[in-house]
């Protein structure tokens, strides 16, 4: 998660001062075993980055994935998914809760089915942050059962 909120830094190589790696301060010079432990972070940073990317491209549609592949980070690619999705989001609570208020359990289907499908509808909703009380939820329960309940 650090790659994709962008928290994850890349380690820096040490800097060369007469063909010689030195730390921050310019003259002393580190040991090969400094050397090999920053190239190490190096290579895991950068191993992190590209999984954390690859799981981003295979996880979104293919339409979208297009639109990211170009990016260079794993936070660019999930700041771009957070735009383009930003808006869609309420038009799919509109459209989740309108068919939550249209659903129709016809005489001889499955009451328990028909019921289990709805509270997903419901729980959907409410982790969208768009919950529907229990006195709404009673009456669409009630509105969508057949005439023979």
């Amino acid at each position: 998660m650090g790659h994709v909120e962008g928290r994850a830094q890349k380690p820096k190589q040490y800097a060369m001062v007469d063909d010689q790696a030195v730390l921050a301060d310019g003259k002393t010079a580190v040991t090969e075993d400094q050397v090999e432990s920053r190239e190490k972070r190096i290579d895991d940073f950068e191993t992190k980055e590209y999984l954390a990317r690859h799981i981003i491209i295979n996880s979104v549609s293919l339409r979208l994935a297009q639109n990211i592949s170009k990016l260079t980070s794993a936070k660019a690619m999930w700041d771009a998914i957070v735009k383009d999705s930003a808006g869609k989001m309420l038009l799919y609570q509109v459209d989740a809760r309108r068919r939550l208020q249209e659903m129709k359990c016809s005489e001889g289907e499955d009451i328990k089915t028909h019921l289990t499908e709805m509270n997903r509808l419901r729980q959907e909703l409410a982790g969208m942050g768009s919950a529907v009380n229990d006195d709404d939820f009673t009456a669409m329960i009630i509105g969508s059962l057949p005439s023979s309940f």
